[in-house]
């Protein structure tokens, strides 16, 4: 996957793991925690955001690629300001040109805006932000590539004299999701059959439940997202190592009927309203939908909040 096209991936990822914790970073920015290395902070929760996630992540050869983090074989380099200050975060372009991508989170107001858009304008830079609350942000910045040119851009690599009305006709390619169903059956087919068929049946009992209304979704090739209208309702995740899955569920701020306790909270990881997990293992039981304490029991009990 191009720096292009994760981008979009780990901004998702930063904003879902500090959203819940901005409150953190007002503490951190008081003057008696002012040299408690906030940026380590931040560096553990990503690497914990993505390790739950089975994303490859490591700061083994992180000198090499001159950044803080590798994640999915990509160069990340991080740096955090507790008050808006330009001048440290482009610092982090400056010292470390060879990044592939840079992570900025911040204090913000206008100025700082103002400043680091400049910047990136002059200078080849495009950024992607969240707002994690009224005055924290999260920004994504890389180098701008080819796609990323501005219709000024692609007009003034023409000659004066082309005319525009001349140019040759040409079909706009679409490009291809990078993971399939395809993808995501060569990664379940690495799991023992008595799973696989643990797959085919939680993926009857949502299609079941929501028919039409869900599709579905391949953030990774280990992942299948089952998603309405209004968002992903139930995630699942294929741990070929551990032959078991992770199923991540949309219960919002309800408590899940769940007699036998076989899911656990995970709002600490910053999912928004999936708030709950459950592991599933080649000899479990999915069972029916109106058995209580079930697995398809749980499926039925989100499809009643996420109709």
């Amino acid at each position: 996957m191009k720096p292009e096209e994760f981008d979009e991936i780990l901004l998702n990822v930063a904003y879902q793991t500090f959203a819940l914790k901005a409150s953190y970073f007002d503490r951190l920015g008081q003057k008696e925690w002012a040299n408690a290395g906030v940026e380590n902070w931040v560096q553990v929760e990503l690497i914990l955001a993505f390790l739950i996630r089975d994303v490859p992540v490591t700061t083994i050869g992180k000198r090499e690629r001159d950044c803080d983090l590798i994640v999915d074989n990509h160069g990340v380099e991080l740096r955090c300001a507790t008050a808006p200050n330009s001048s440290w975060l482009l610092d982090a372009i400056k010292r470390h040109p060879k990044a592939e991508l840079y992570l900025f989170l911040s204090q913000t107001n206008s100025k700082l805006m103002d400043e680091l858009k400049s910047y990136f304008e002059k200078n080849g830079y495009i950024e992607k932000y969240k707002m994690l609350n009224e005055k924290w942000i999260v920004m994504v910045v890389r180098k701008k590539t080819g796609i990323d040119l501005s219709f000024s851009e692609e007009k003034s690599l023409l000659s004066p004299e082309t005319k525009i009305g001349m140019l040759p006709p040409t079909t706009k390619k679409i490009p291809k999701p990078k993971y399939t169903m395809d993808t995501f059956l060569e990664k379940l087919n690495m799991v023992g059959p008595e799973l696989r068929t643990r797959f085919s049946e939680i993926k009857k009992v949502v299609e079941d439940l929501w028919k039409e209304r869900i599709r579905l979704e391949f953030p990774y090739q280990h992942v299948i997202d089952f998603r309405t209208p209004s968002g992903t309702v139930v995630s699942l995740l294929v741990q070929t190592r551990l032959n078991r899955f992770q199923v991540y569920l949309k219960f919002g701020d309800e408590e899940p009927d769940d007699p036998r306790k076989i899911t656990e909270d995970v709002t600490r990881f910053g999912f928004g309203k999936i708030t709950r997990r459950l592991y599933v293992e080649a000899h479990d039981k999915i069972g029916d939908i109106n058995e209580k304490g079930s697995i398809a029991n749980l499926l039925k009990q989100v499809h009643r909040i996420n109709p």
